[in-house]
């Protein structure tokens, strides 16, 4: 029988365990899962206790409160298993998970967060550190206030967005959404048969697309600059695009700048790709 051992810290559990998850001690004592005896105690060093999952019938989240760790059940109607989604909020630590086949939703105040593998629908949110995500199967919403986002590869949509910090993203197969207020961005396009749309927008960091050697779709790029940075900064694609400069500096949005356009359809123009930055270069490299 398969089992997870979990650790809970912090002296008087027991005590806090009402405010915080009410249901905690009934549920694993309903299930047999855990001796009434560690509830009546309270307790000093971390204590393992081993969770038999086809005995819950509930979803599981952990969650940390300072030097508190808990356990929680979420209300379902139906019957908890392996493939539950991961559901794990930490107020500044880091959280490393493996696999998560079920799906995962992550969130740390301040910390790293680290997510292996994952089946199903992702949710990923720190309020300062760094994310890093191996590799995904179905849909990603990744949110990031200050660190540098890491993805490998992204079988469905991918949605990003970071207030600082670089993004990469190695492949994605399929549409794309990444906003930066800050970073740079590096996205990989897997050649696929599907129309997908790739949106990439920064406040101040250089744009990277590298697209199969037989893209097929249409794009527009647009690059504003400052008048003490004319032509400091290019639009770099190998498509031979058309390319225009507007004539006059547009003071309608504080600093004046002006903006350079790059605009195309390559083949038939099923993809279709929007890239826009201030103050930085835009790339668009064919593999």
């Amino acid at each position: 029988m398969a089992s997870c051992a979990i650790s809970f810290t912090g002296t008087g559990f027991e005590r806090r365990t009402g405010s915080y998850f009410p249901s905690l001690a009934s549920i694993l004592h309903k299930n047999g899962n855990a001796s009434s005896r560690l509830f009546r105690q309270g307790f000093s060093r971390p204590m393992p206790i081993t969770l038999f999952p086809r005995r819950i019938r509930h979803p599981l989240a952990l969650a940390t409160i300072g030097a508190m760790t808990a356990l929680a059940a979420l209300p379902t109607a139906t019957a908890w298993s392996a493939d539950a989604p991961v559901v794990m909020h930490k107020m500044g630590e880091d959280i490393d998970i493996a696999d998560a086949p079920g799906g995962a939703r992550l969130e740390t105040m301040g910390g790293n967060i680290h997510l292996g593998h994952v089946a199903g629908q992702a949710y990923l949110a720190t309020m300062g550190g760094d994310l890093r995500l191996d590799t995904a199967t179905g849909a990603v919403d990744v949110s990031s206030k200050g660190g540098d986002v890491t993805i490998g590869q992204v079988a469905g949509p991918l949605f990003v967005k970071t207030s600082g910090g670089d993004t990469s993203v190695t492949t994605a197969s399929g549409s794309v959404s990444v906003t930066s207020a800050g970073g740079n961005i590096s996205v990989g396009l897997h050649p696929e048969e599907t129309p997908r749309t790739v949106t990439l927008s920064a406040l101040g960091g250089d744009i990277t697309l590298h697209v199969p050697h037989d893209f097929n779709g249409t794009i527009d790029a647009r690059l504003s600059f400052s008048r003490q940075n004319e032509g400091r900064y290019h639009i770099e694609e190998p498509f031979a695009l058309k390319q225009t400069v507007s004539p006059d500096w547009d003071n309608s949005h504080g600093q004046p700048h002006k903006t350079i356009q790059a605009t195309g359809t390559i083949g038939q123009g099923r993809d279709h790709v929007s890239l826009s930055t201030v103050d930085a270069d835009i790339r668009i490299i064919r593999d």
